[in-house]
């Protein structure tokens, strides 16, 4: 009789070979023996695992192979923001992003990472005592999905780290982007009979966000990882290329053009080198990542609200075509105010069909001197938004001057009337030419959108086909749509009908702050939303507010102020707002940030390891109170927050004579 002993050291021969087959053919492209091989061996480790239940399989290969599907996406907490990055597309951006990090050459050799702006679908990899624990996409930055499952099947992104010692850190995200080949995503296309994927980006996408990860595991997806999120040691990493060097010998995948350089000149003639290899690779790229080398410089440095100051995306130029105008038009916007679109013949760019234009406005049309019927290049700026670059050909028949009309073709009313309008409802529509249809359809894409109820699968498409047909004639609407509704409409069948019913049902738990800024008041921004909501503490706080009151908070100014006390005001809108209430929309305080100034102005640094409260906590809570906080001590710091094992910037702190503060203080 084999005993378990010998069972154990054959299984974990046999796994740790199928292993390294994997990364062979998934890492470096090698297939080190034929398919039918391959397929024997896989087989003899599932026998291996079904027929002795002793044994620990949780990180074996087989579990790539997918699990039952999910009904809906878990939402995914990033321990530390998701940020993206801002585009430089000159050499003169470049020298620009170049002073701003380093005036005055603060720095000296500054050193700096560069490697291909992958496009694919960002994501972040929780590891744990050196296995794969958890992971999540982007979302907002703060909050994403969970699709831990999803990319647990993707071959090329290891269950359990190599050479992992204890060390190193115990608990990290790593920051990376999963895509798909060019020659894969082809391939997989030539497969599908219908809805073939525009581009590999779509492709990597759709393929993550699948609910059933067996599906995903038959999809050629693959990773790069290039940072790191929340790390547990935050001086195990001294540099970014340490950190990639590390990532390799974990046994990450990682890109192999990243290099390093002195200068930004020899950052910009990579940036050339790397142009020149973009059609030879195989995957898209749309630009070369710039960041500062060393982390602690990083930190210094800091971060913008939604990017760090001290990366860059140096972009390519943007793919230009040429196409026909065939009609300029006037769309309205959810404020009354106006833009001109010109309606296209449908063209392919960078693997996307255009037919529609924004000109933005009179002055663009007079600056382009464009009519219709004119050949025109265009771009896709930044490679996703449309622009129009210039009018390569006069074809125009008609050579009256594009003006914006004064009032609605359909209901005769004025512009003005639009502009004043709080929208609701499609009361005033007379036809689906009228601005009060075009009014509400631009409310609801804003009332649904991710930064205010954030109904997935819910997009500009669906909004207009359900005005179409009759589903959609108030806000609240939207809140009253059933399965029965949805499975008659074209696009739909009963699992898709049962996930947008099931998203708008999430949906209807939302917090005070999202829920102001859904309904859309003129110049009320998410800031000020916040903002609104800090004061207030709930909604019903907030009717017939007072314009003195208003002024006294932070970011509203006496025409903000008055936006808000005539909405809130309304008897209108309040019974539109009691009415969603009773429909099932339950506003909540949870999320806000607290009403104390205590630490307005005030500069804290945080150093030492915490028992009651992670660094991030710490981080939140000083920030919640208007607090701010640095990563290094200077004489503008106000508090030093301590834990153990300090480091040198307790020392620094007690030359200074700057306060000290324990976790017991919070």
């Amino acid at each position: 009789m084999v005993s378990k002993e010998e069972i154990q050291k054959k299984y974990t021969d046999l796994k740790n070979r199928i292993l390294e087959l994997n990364e062979s053919y998934h890492r470096h492209d090698i297939s080190e023996v034929s398919d039918e091989k391959y397929d024997s061996l896989f087989k003899e480790l599932i026998d291996f695992e079904k027929n002795n239940d002793f044994l620990d399989a949780e990180n074996s290969p087989t579990k790539r192979i997918g699990f039952s599907p999910l009904d809906q996406f878990q939402k995914y907490s990033h321990r530390k923001k998701m940020l993206s990055l801002d585009n430089a597309f000159s050499i003169n951006d470049l020298t620009d992003f170049n002073k701003r990090i380093n005036p005055k050459e603060k720095f000296n050799n500054l050193k700096f990472s560069c490697e291909p702006k992958m496009d694919g679908v960002a994501i972040s990899i929780r590891y744990k005592d050196g296995f794969f624990h958890s992971a999540g996409t982007r979302g907002d930055g703060s909050i994403g999905e969970d699709v831990t499952q999803n990319v647990k099947t993707i071959q090329g992104i290891p269950l359990k780290l190599k050479n992992f010692s204890t060390k190193d850190p115990k608990d990290f995200d790593v920051r990376g982007e999963i895509y798909m080949a060019l020659s894969s995503f082809n391939e997989l296309n030539e497969k599908l009979a219908e809805k073939k994927f525009a581009n590999p980006r779509n492709a990597a996408a759709g393929s993550l966000r699948q609910l059933d990860s067996k599906i995903v595991a038959r999809r050629p997806l693959k990773m790069i990882a290039h940072g790191i999120g929340f790390i547990s040691d935050e001086s195990y990493f001294e540099s970014h290329s340490f950190m990639i060097q590390q990532f390799e010998k974990w046994g990450l995948p990682i890109n192999d053009l990243v290099k390093d350089y002195l200068s930004i000149n020899d950052c910009e003639s990579y940036f050339n080198e790397i142009s020149l290899l973009r059609d030879s690779l195989d995957y898209e790229i749309d630009g070369m990542v710039i960041k500062i080398d060393d982390l602690k410089i990083q930190e210094e440095v800091g971060l913008n609200a939604r990017s760090p100051k001290w990366a860059i995306a140096r972009k390519f130029k943007a793919l230009e075509v040429t196409t026909k105008v065939k009609k300029i038009i006037f769309n309205m916007g959810r404020t009354g105010k106006l833009t001109p679109v010109a309606k296209l013949d449908p063209v392919q760019v960078g693997g996307v069909t255009v037919s529609n234009a924004t000109l933005h406005n009179i002055d663009e049309i007079e600056r382009l001197g464009i009519q219709e019927g004119d050949i025109v290049s265009l771009k896709r700026a930044g490679d996703v938004i449309p622009k129009i670059t210039k009018v390569i050909e006069k074809k125009s028949i008609n050579k009256v001057k594009v003006s914006p009309p004064e009032f609605c073709l359909s209901c005769k009313r004025k512009v003005s009337y639009f502009e004043e309008k709080i929208i609701f409802s499609m009361d005033d529509a007379i036809d689906s030419n009228c601005f009060s249809r075009h009014q509400f359809q631009e409310s609801m894409d804003h009332f649904v959108s991710k930064a205010a109820f954030n109904i997935d699968g819910l997009g500009a498409k669906n909004i207009e086909l359900f005005i179409d047909k009759g589903l959609l004639k108030q806000n609240e609407d939207i809140f009253r749509l059933t399965t029965n509704n949805l499975e008659r409409l074209p696009g739909f069948a009963e699992k898709s009908a049962n996930k947008l019913i099931s998203s708008i049902q999430r949906s209807m738990d939302i917090s005070l702050s999202r829920f102001i800024y859904a309904l859309g008041i003129k110049e009320v921004g998410e800031v000020t939303s916040k903002n609104l909501a800090a004061e207030y503490q709930s909604i019903e706080h907030l009717f017939f507010p007072s314009p003195e009151r208003l002024i006294e908070i932070n970011d509203i100014g006496e025409v903000v102020a008055k936006n808000i006390s005539v909405f809130f005001s309304n008897k209108k809108v309040i019974k539109k707002i009691k009415t969603m209430q009773d429909l099932g929309v339950n506003i909540s305080h949870e999320d806000q940030i607290s009403l104390s100034n205590e630490f307005q102005e005030m500069s804290f640094v945080i150093t030492g390891k915490f028992s009651k409260f992670s660094r991030n906590e710490l981080k939140g809570i000083i920030e919640s109170k208007g607090g701010k906080v640095s990563g290094s001590i200077s004489s503008k710091t106000n508090y030093l927050v301590l834990g153990e094992d300090p480091g040198s910037k307790l020392e620094k702190a007690q030359k200074l004579k700057i306060d000290i503060l324990t976790e017991d203080d919070f």
